[in-house]
């Protein structure tokens, strides 16, 4: 929202909030302190915070997507400040985490796209097993209402039956 001064005092109290020790929290914290330094043009105490966003990303290994924005954050830095071999070198490293960390080749998505194909293919066998249940139950359901009929039919056979066999007893004793 561009309040940066509230910005950088809700940052300094959370930093000294947690300064006694390098916590996981640490990573948030020295990045965004770093975006407070890009954004008002101190590239020297940005590059220092980012610089210590990456250390503690490194050190709990969380937030592993954003060092990629950290190490692209500070090759911007050094290509505004005219250093173009730092700049390389953190771009270069911003687009090996990338590909390593995103890419659909990397050994971790290999093993998420392994587990994303075996559950498609359990649920289609899923669907495959639902699908033939409700026919079974149709099948069932289609020989119920044939029996139900054969027993109508048979039980108006047997009435029928009943009446023509009472008046042909009326009929022999009217005889």
């Amino acid at each position: 929202m561009y309040r940066l001064k509230e910005a950088l005092q809700i940052l300094q109290r959370i930093e000294d909030r947690h300064k006694d020790s390098l916590k996981s929290i640490h990573c948030l914290i020295y990045e965004y302190m770093g975006r407070y330094y890009q954004q008002i043009n101190q590239p020297p105490k940005a590059i220092n915070y980012f610089k210590k966003a990456i250390f503690a990303i490194d050190s709990f290994e969380a937030h592993i997507s954003n060092k990629v924005e950290v190490l692209l954050n500070i090759s911007q830095l050094y290509a505004d400040l005219g250093n173009t071999k730092q700049a390389y070198k953190y771009l270069l490293q911003s687009k090996q985490l990338n590909d390593s960390v995103f890419s659909s080749t990397s050994d971790r998505n290999k093993e998420l796209f392994e587990i994303k194909n075996e559950y498609e293919s359990q649920l289609r066998k899923h669907e495959a097993t639902l699908k033939n249940q409700k026919l079974t139950m149709l099948e069932q359901e289609k020989s119920l209402w044939l029996l139900k009929l054969i027993i109508i039919a048979s039980i108006f056979v047997f009435i029928e039956g009943g009446v023509v066999f009472y008046k042909v007893l009326v009929w022999n004793d009217d005889l």
